[in-house]
């Protein structure tokens, strides 16, 4: 069995910013393509007083010390806390499916000694 694991990359200050407005530029210019809608966002951004865009550089940092904590956590071990807990909830559900169809294979054996 081979698992893949991927780190979640951190979302800087621009990308947040443009994630945060993206829905408000759409509604304003229903018309531009999402190209379009994404430079317009970055002007906005550029345009954006350094104190605004404060909360977005400290929640970038934050983020950025997370990836920097799971990327290290991932060479320590193999895999960040985040990913090995989904590794090991699909192991169980994995299980869990074939401990069910295990189940129905055993009532189509019953039935055949019975005859």
């Amino acid at each position: 069995m081979v698992i893949v694991i991927a780190l979640k990359l951190y979302i800087t200050d621009p990308l947040q910013y443009i994630e945060f407005h993206r829905d408000r530029a759409k509604g304003t210019h229903p018309v531009l393509s999402i190209g379009d809608i994404a430079k317009k966002l970055g002007e906005m951004w550029s345009n954006t007083a350094t104190d605004d865009k404060q909360p977005y550089e400290k929640k970038a940092v934050k983020l950025k010390e997370k990836y920097k904590k799971d990327t290290d956590a991932y060479l320590a071990k193999g895999e960040p806390d985040e990913a090995r807990s989904e590794v090991v909830k699909a192991e169980k559900s994995k299980k869990q499916e074939e401990g069910e169809e295990g189940e129905e294979g055993e009532e189509y054996k019953e039935d055949e000694d019975e005859e």
